[in-house]
């Protein structure tokens, strides 16, 4: 049974000494989530707008802000 456990602790990759290489790669996806969470968070309203609001030819959207002049 300690045979066992001790084979299976060999193969873990943190024993062997990847767990570098596994820790590398997790700070990597990280960032590159968090570089580009912005740019999904962008992307998904855009889907959410086209599925639950489609727009027509000629359909207006009213502006934030009128600008007044004179």
């Amino acid at each position: 049974m300690i045979d066992r456990f001790l084979i299976q602790m060999g193969k873990c990759p943190v024993i062997r000494g990847d767990g570098a290489r596994y820790t590398v790669l997790g700070a990597l996806g990280l960032a590159i989530g968090v570089a580009l969470q912005g740019t999904l968070i962008n992307l998904a309203t855009c889907i959410i707008l086209v599925v639950f609001r489609p727009f027509h030819i000629g359909d207006r959207e009213p502006a934030a802000v009128e600008r007044q002049t004179g």
